[in-house]
């Protein structure tokens, strides 16, 4: 079934802005509250036709494909503050934190809410934006080659930079990474002494990144290999849902802020 989110999209944001210009005016004047609040009436059943035609093409009721719209939308908003937020604390650009994840997500198919989440991380881990950059790339590798078949591509890359930061490597073999992290340390502190490094020198997050990035040079080029296979297109898939999901949430939430304020002013 042929589906244009941008249409479906483009038409809920129109009459959001009616919506929302007309609440203003309602709110200015007692004799404009029946009209404006009409014309909310209005809105919202356009809004849900609209809307329950996504709901049809992704499986889910309106009820709760609208829910869930509002949520992954509200989720990815605290993503990118939250990442900006994380990104000024250890001295990186904010601004250029946020367009990474945006690239990633387009990159590797995975979503700006999860590659945003995933570059908070490891920013967190003690790694520059580059180095947490290069790592979520190398990770989908790792996710593409061994995650469980039970987790997205995107949970699988999200948990593996959540794994990183903590040694969790129960949550590791899950998501793509077959070697505990203590063996990944030990690895990278005997490459580093070999290097010539002292041992006085080499802390465990030194040893760690070391040896995952000789780990992980044994996928470099896997996600290529994939494209257009079924976990590739599944991936895909998924990000074209949620895509559409955040889209028409990001059009949904100005209205529930708007009518929440006008329910607490009364």
């Amino acid at each position: 079934m042929a589906f244009d989110i941008g249409s479906i999209t483009a038409k809920i944001e129109l009459n959001i802005k009616d919506f929302l210009n007309d609440l203003e005016k309602a709110k200015k004047s007692a004799s404009g509250l029946g009209n404006g609040l009409s014309k909310v009436g209005d809105a919202v059943t356009s809004f849900a036709k609209q809307a329950s035609i996504a709901s049809a093409v992704v499986g889910t009721g309106l009820s709760f494909f609208l829910k869930d719209a509002s949520q992954e939308a509200a989720n990815l908003e605290k993503a990118m503050i939250t990442l900006d937020i994380i990104a000024g604390r250890f001295g990186e650009s904010g601004k250029k934190a946020q367009d990474t994840a945006k690239n990633l997500a387009q990159e590797l198919k995975i979503g700006v809410g999860a590659s945003a989440e995933g570059l908070q991380n490891l920013l967190k881990s003690g790694l520059s934006l580059d180095k947490a950059a290069d790592l979520m790339k190398r990770f989908t590798n790792e996710a593409m080659t061994g995650k469980s078949p039970t987790i997205s591509l995107s949970q699988a890359v999200q948990n593996l930079s959540f794994a990183y930061a903590t040694n969790n490597s129960a949550l590791g073999n899950l998501s793509g990474i077959s070697e505990n992290f203590q063996d990944i340390i030990d690895r990278g502190r005997a490459s580093l002494l070999k290097q010539g490094k002292a041992a006085s020198e080499v802390t465990d997050e030194m040893a760690k990144y070391q040896g995952m990035i000789e780990l992980t040079n044994l996928t470099m080029g896997s996600a290529e290999r994939f494209a257009g296979s079924f976990i590739d297109t599944q991936a895909q898939l998924e990000q074209g849902i949620l895509k559409l999901k955040i889209a028409i949430g990001q059009a949904l939430n100005p209205v529930l802020n708007e009518l929440i304020k006008l329910v607490l002013s009364s």
